[in-house]
């Protein structure tokens, strides 16, 4: 007999998988689908269908199938983890889109480069060495935790440990972190934009936590550029640290925005204002935690988000429109330096250099000692 499983809680087609198990069975062949699901589902009244419940754990469904799933066996899930164990156990797996699941297949089995792009860097040295390596394991056959890009996929990453290390150059070198960008650009528009921020924050001349202030409470200021596609933007951020209980607010954002032809000025404020919010929530607070085997982070408690309370005072917007160049995007761009930005206002502050995201309040703590 062949069993026929169903990953039943998001499978869309699950009409369309009766239809073809009673067809076949019609033609003598002996079938017997189970659609699994963690809370009941309706399903016809048919011997040959039966409906299994089974507990509310996030991989009951998928546990239960793995373990019964046998040669000649057939899985309908689009669920990774869920397919490469039924894989192993040498049963046929069907994402619900028709797509087979194989060793071969599943993950993504393509160079760093044709998924991602090299990174850019804007920045003009006179010897540079640039590599980009991507971990084997996660990247061909998929990492087992389940995910879903966030906006701006790869960005924040990047523009964190790059505007995070010239910002740590500029120190070492003994020049403010304005000056030290201006000096390594050649693009007009990143020089245009970086400078009306700076103008504009009234960012003046200094070299970074050159002027700390011995008080648990402290304020510094951080800088940060980040070109995506042809879309340029700039961010100065003043923030406040407390090192008593290790809470950073970066209340005072300016934001100088270059992408292309302006068509919905009004619109265009709305989605960086929110670019800047969401930014600053994955840079002070968003986490997802997990053991051997599950996510742990799975409610707002355990994944806390900023609130109304953590929300910058201002975010003042200069929006340089430019009628002679198409217009490029606005939606992911101006988040990908907000995370360098906090940090560097952070090492303005404290001295102390955060090379690992969120900025935590422990984080912090432990930081600062």
């Amino acid at each position: 007999m062949i069993a026929i499983y169903i990953d039943a809680d998001a499978c869309p087609v699950k009409q369309e998988i009766y239809r073809v198990a009673e067809r076949h069975a019609g033609k003598g062949v002996a079938l017997k689908v189970f659609v699994v699901s963690n809370a009941p589902i309706a399903v016809p009244r048919d011997d040959m269908i039966e409906r299994v419940v089974v507990g509310a754990g996030m991989d009951e469904a998928d546990n239960w199938i793995a373990e019964r799933a046998r040669r000649g066996d057939i899985v309908i899930t689009a669920d990774v983890p869920l397919a490469s164990r039924a894989v192993k156990a040498g049963a046929e797996v069907i994402a619900p889109n028709g797509k087979p699941f194989s060793e071969e297949s599943m993950g993504m089995a393509l160079a760093p480069t044709q998924e991602f792009g090299i990174p850019t860097e804007p920045y003009q040295f006179p010897a540079q060495l640039r590599a980009w390596e991507t971990i084997p394991p996660l990247f061909d056959r998929a990492s087992p935790l389940r995910s879903s890009h966030l906006r701006d996929p790869v960005g924040p990453q990047l523009g964190f440990a790059s505007e995070s290390f010239i910002d740590e150059l500029a120190h070492a070198a003994g020049k403010d972190t304005v000056a030290f960008r201006l000096t390594h650009l050649r693009d007009p528009r990143a020089i245009a934009a970086i400078t009306a921020c700076a103008d504009h924050f009234g960012w003046q001349p200094r070299i970074a936590a050159s002027s700390r202030a011995a008080t648990a409470v402290t304020t510094g200021r951080g800088f940060a550029y980040a070109q995506r596609g042809q879309t340029i933007v700039a961010l100065a951020v003043e923030v406040e640290v407390n090192g008593s209980t290790g809470r950073v607010w970066p209340r005072r954002w300016t934001v100088a925005h270059d992408c292309g032809l302006v068509i919905n000025p009004q619109g265009l404020r709305l989605c960086i204002e929110g670019n800047i919010v969401q930014g600053s929530s994955r840079a002070l607070w968003e986490e997802v935690t997990f053991d051997h085997a599950n996510v742990t982070s799975l409610d707002w408690l355990g994944y806390p988000i900023l609130d109304l309370t953590e929300a910058p005072d201002t975010i003042d917007i200069l929006l340089l429109d430019r009628p002679e160049l198409p217009p490029s995007g606005a939606g992911e761009g101006s988040i990908r330096p907000v995370a360098a930005a906090i940090g560097n206002a952070i090492f303005d502050a404290t001295g102390i250099r955060l090379r690992r995201a969120p900025f935590t309040p422990e984080r912090i703590k432990a930081a600062i000692g």
